[in-house]
């Protein structure tokens, strides 16, 4: 395994204006990450202009077509670090993720994610986390509202994300089958919740179980309501 002494933080954006900085601002406070790469699917609200107006210089902004998958392999070419660690915009990660990335990976434990809660809550939230992280415990399948970290050379050795919805499973898929189970850090990051809230806690719980269902038995993802202006 390669040495982890260092971090690029890598965020795929379409239109995220509204909480772009708040998730960049704290990513940048961890002594950890010396890059972050993000990476504009062609925004139509002022998401690019508020990630400038944050005037960092680690950041380094690029574009390509509006595609999960697309975006964050086209963050991963440009990046520097020893570990790649791929966050949603409308994410904020625990305090002190850096360090707790670089001794959580290990020769046995070479890519990871972490325990997800959202933002803000409910009681129907909290249970929809719980059976999210008692889910990716057993299984070991990571979803990308988890923040997946993966040493680059490794990332670049597994063929990257493919270009497909659901690319978070697969590539989960292909580590789990190549790595083994990847290392669950405790400490919870927070997603906003605006997705599921929008749709209903159950209905739209009930659409990703189906999603993944589908996935896993070789069918057609299908959805696109439930990924519209979300992937």
């Amino acid at each position: 395994m390669e040495p982890c002494k260092t971090i690029t933080v890598i965020v795929p954006m379409l239109n995220e204006a509204s909480g772009i900085q708040q998730t960049l601002t704290h990513v940048l406070k961890d002594p950890q990450v010396t890059e972050c790469v993000t990476v504009d699917g062609g925004s139509s609200d002022d998401t690019v202009a508020m990630v400038e107006d944050l005037g960092d210089s680690r950041i380094k902004t690029f574009s390509a077509p509006a595609s999960r998958a697309t975006q964050m392999n086209a963050g991963a070419k440009m990046a520097t670090g020893d570990v790649l660690l791929f966050l949603h915009a409308d994410t904020v990660l625990p305090t002190g993720f850096g360090r707790r990335v670089l001794t959580g990976l290990s020769p046995r434990k070479r890519w990871g994610c972490f325990a997800h809660s959202f933002s803000p809550n409910n009681w129907r939230l909290r249970l929809i986390s719980m059976m999210h992280n008692l889910r990716c415990r057993i299984s070991g399948v990571v979803y990308g509202d988890q923040a997946m970290f993966v040493g680059r050379r490794t990332f670049e050795d597994l063929g990257c994300f493919p270009t497909q919805k659901m690319e978070d499973v697969a590539f989960s898929v292909v580590a789990l089958e190549a790595l083994g189970k990847p290392v669950l850090i405790r400490q919870k990051l927070k997603t906003d919740s605006r997705k599921f809230v929008q749709i209903g806690e159950f209905k739209a719980l009930k659409q990703v179980v189906s999603i993944l269902l589908k996935y896993r038995r070789g069918n057609a993802v299908g959805n696109d309501a439930f990924f519209r202006n979300y992937r």
